[in-house]
């Protein structure tokens, strides 16, 4: 067997291995002869092989695929005796434990009638909406990104992204955290999507399958309040050299986790702050001059990628009497997206 080809199936699947599996078969990879499958509870993976492997096992995901990525041979063998599964390449032999059952993997349906194809841009959209999303598990649809026939949405209550878009959905879904990163690993070979049931569906590349769950709950309608901030009166138009200023703020937060890597941006009358901290080894501020001073303090949060994307097409902000919400609107990838948050809550 071509060890790249199978390593390059397990690396598509090892996303969806659990780290702390509640089901033994969540932290296993199921092979069934050209069918590869994994999942961990929240999304699930399938990958079919271009040749058979003859072997119908489970097999502890973790060390098995470690191994085989870390060795140099071209070809590898493996063989089934009873409970145990031989895999050797060049000078290496390894054995592992594996079982003939995966009642959990065996259970799970990949199966699609139709298929959408994706949006160019489609995934970028939705990483760029999920930002905005809520970190707080107890705070159900509002961690993930509604999608729905005319638009896209992220919201944790205090600031809110939304694309429009025109999707052939008979009923909006909403994309959880986990299957979105998963997507964003592969961004520019995700093909098609499809909806069936609860489970959303996406193709990457010609041989994998991922689907996710959609979350449960009904997501709140955010249409008033880009209905309020459309009569947001005030403008201010940000420098160009804030792109310079966020690329240095987002190589600072890197390696924190995604959901934590916002910064505080502050105006008041000429001068323009921004600041980040990981709030133990570092902080960084920086300052800049607007071209036409602001009538009033304003102070909100953003993920920097998001803004950085944002002044790609536009610097105009619009802002209102009592400077409760701040909007940006630029068309970015394939739709108009817009970006409102709360200035109180931000302070």
């Amino acid at each position: 067997m071509n060890r790249k080809t199978f390593v390059d199936a397990l690396s598509a699947l090892f996303p969806s291995v659990s780290s702390k599996p509640i089901l033994e078969d969540m932290g296993c990879f199921r092979i069934a002869d050209k069918v590869l499958r994994t999942a961990d509870g929240i999304t699930q993976t399938e990958v079919t092989l271009p040749e058979a492997t003859g072997l119908n096992i489970s097999v502890r995901a973790n060390k098995f695929f470690h191994l085989l990525k870390a060795m140099t041979d071209d070809t590898i063998t493996m063989e089934v005796e009873g409970n145990d599964l031989t895999v050797r390449g060049g000078k290496s032999i390894a054995k592992y434990v594996v079982s003939t059952e995966a009642d959990f993997l065996d259970s799970l349906d990949f199966t699609v009638d139709s298929w959408n194809p994706v949006l160019e841009g489609f995934v970028e959209a939705l990483n760029l909406c999920l930002a905005s999303a809520s970190r707080e598990a107890s705070r159900g649809v509002l961690t993930g990104v509604l999608v729905s026939p005319k638009w896209l949405v992220g919201s944790d209550g205090y600031r809110i992204a939304r694309y429009a878009t025109d999707l052939p959905l008979e009923a909006p879904v909403v994309l959880s955290e986990d299957l979105i990163k998963r997507l964003g690993r592969s961004s520019a070979d995700v093909t098609d999507w499809a909806v069936k049931g609860d489970m959303v569906f996406f193709k990457i590349g010609k041989n994998t399958v991922v689907g996710g769950k959609s979350l449960a709950g009904d997501y709140p309608n955010v249409g008033p309040f880009f209905a309020e901030a459309g009569e947001l009166a005030g403008n201010a138009t940000l420098p160009e050299s804030l792109s310079s200023t966020l690329r240095r703020h987002i190589d600072q937060l890197s390696e924190l986790p995604s959901m934590s890597q916002d910064i505080v941006v502050a105006l008041d009358g000429s001068e323009l702050v921004t600041s980040s901290t990981d709030k133990a080894t570092f902080s960084l501020t920086e300052e800049a001059v607007l071209e036409h001073p602001v009538d009033t303090k304003i102070s909100f949060r953003v993920r920097p990628t998001v803004l950085l994307a944002i002044l790609d097409k536009t610097r105009a902000m619009r802002y209102g009497e009592g400077v409760e919400i701040v909007l940006f609107a630029a068309d970015l990838l394939f739709g108009k997206f817009e970006y409102l948050a709360c200035v109180e809550a931000a302070k």
